[in-house]
């Protein structure tokens, strides 16, 4: 199954490299990344006023777990993701917002 992950930030790439106790254990470097990432709950109109695609793509590829067909999320905590995912008129409007 592909997988829409964004990659772990530079940062803890760097910190966790010279960590070689880590080296075999891939998902501590994702869930320190993670973590440490919030540029992922940017609304998505002020993320289109940095022009940058890549961080569009960083913000809708984490959203990717709040999505009807990928159950590996099921908590109830909210997000600004989350609620990207999965409230049509939320969307909308950051999109309409996005566009202004």
């Amino acid at each position: 199954m592909f997988s829409c992950d964004p990659p772990p930030l530079v940062t803890v790439t760097l910190l966790f490299r010279s960590k070689t106790k880590f080296t075999d254990l891939p998902h501590v470097v994702t869930a320190v990344s993670l973590f440490l990432d919030a540029s992922v709950e940017l609304p998505l109109h002020v993320a289109c006023q940095f022009g940058s695609l890549t961080l569009l793509d960083r913000i809708w590829n984490s959203s990717d777990v709040y999505t009807n067909t990928n159950n590996s999320k099921s908590d109830d905590t909210w997000s600004l993701r989350r609620f990207l995912r999965t409230d049509p008129h939320y969307k909308q409007y950051q999109f309409t917002q996005s566009m202004e």
